[in-house]
């Protein structure tokens, strides 16, 4: 059986959740986006409010951008890094 040339990727470099972690997370909310700049900064806002106030125990939230054009990465990374 052959594989998609897509299965094969490689998370992209400029990508800031190109790197693999085991963690304890009792929950895992992933959000997919493909070039949602304008949507996702509400999204995670809204997201890490409601897990903030309802969850006990550790969470995440996983971003998963594929490979959009706009500035979803970039949000992103500036989230992670505390500026946006």
């Amino acid at each position: 059986r052959r594989m998609r040339p897509s299965a094969l990727r490689l998370p992209s470099p400029r990508s800031p959740a190109a790197q693999c972690t085991v963690g304890t997370a009792s929950l895992s909310v992933i959000i997919p986006a493909y070039d949602e700049a304008e949507r996702l900064p509400r999204t995670l806002e809204e997201s890490l409010a409601h897990l903030s106030t309802t969850r006990r125990g550790p969470w995440e939230i996983i971003v998963v951008d594929d490979g959009s054009h706009d500035s979803t990465c970039e949000f992103v990374a500036a989230r992670l890094a505390g500026g946006a």
